[in-house]
């Protein structure tokens, strides 16, 4: 994605169009269908891509949210070291334990997905979910510092403009959610709204609030297991 200056009127709305960069994640995973199709490519090099893409789209800039939390987290310190932890740049044995583990799941989830059309959007639609729900927090969960990506963007957000974007971005993508998947996409909101309140008390208790690593690791950890979920849904429908 294209480079940002991170001034306060450059992101008024930058929450509330967050779910645009899932919708070019879904446009690239449509792309890569059509090219695996093209070639008749098996079902590994199609889910390689399906888990690598987004990753090159974002720049990975959520994975390193996910590292610097997984670190903070597995040190089952007191609430200043975490964060402490948290913000330290440096990668941990954890965190790349945790990040191999993840790709892993991740490609043999893709990898047990069937390659259709409808399938790859509801993969895609994930990502604007996603993005949808980390937005949401950005304005109304509590921050954990007076300072940092998360802060700014919550500061400089117009709250009830970004609001109302990111409940169109919302409502459209469930019902084309709805569309694809029938009344089991319900599965895929229930899922992702009891890991919504899953987080806010947890970061909550042990950060104090949210951060932009928190959110990282918020984005990248529903994306997961809403795409278990999807997977599962899928072989029931079958």
């Amino acid at each position: 994605m294209p480079r940002l200056e991170w001034r306060e009127e450059n992101l008024r709305y930058t929450t509330g169009l967050f779910p645009l960069l899932g919708a070019v994640i879904a446009l690239f995973l449509q792309g890569w269908l059509w090219f695996c199709a093209r070639l008749s490519l098996g079902s590994i090099i199609f889910a390689a891509g399906l888990t690598v893409l987004p990753v090159l789209v974002t720049g990975g800039i959520h994975l390193d949210g996910f590292c610097d939390t997984v670190d903070a987290l597995s040190s089952r310190a007191e609430k200043d070291k975490k964060k402490s932890i948290l913000s330290d740049p440096h990668i941990g044995a954890f965190a790349v334990i945790s990040l191999c583990s993840y790709f892993l799941i991740y490609f043999a989830l893709c990898s047990e997905v069937s390659q259709t059309a409808a399938t790859v959007l509801a993969i895609g639609l994930i990502h604007v979910l996603s993005r949808c729900l980390v937005s949401f927090g950005i304005l109304y969960f509590p921050s954990a510092n007076q300072e940092g990506l998360f802060y700014f963007l919550k500061q400089s957000s117009i709250k009830n403009t970004s609001a109302v974007l990111l409940s169109i971005f919302f409502i459209a993508t469930n019902l084309v959610l709805f569309m694809l998947l029938g009344w089991t996409f319900v599965f895929v909101i229930l899922a992702a709204a009891l890991y919504l309140i899953f987080i806010y008390f947890k970061f909550t208790r042990d950060f104090g609030g949210m951060s932009g690593d928190l959110a990282g690791f918020w984005l990248q950890s529903v994306e997961i297991i809403l795409l278990a979920v999807l997977l599962v849904v899928e072989k029931v429908r079958i």
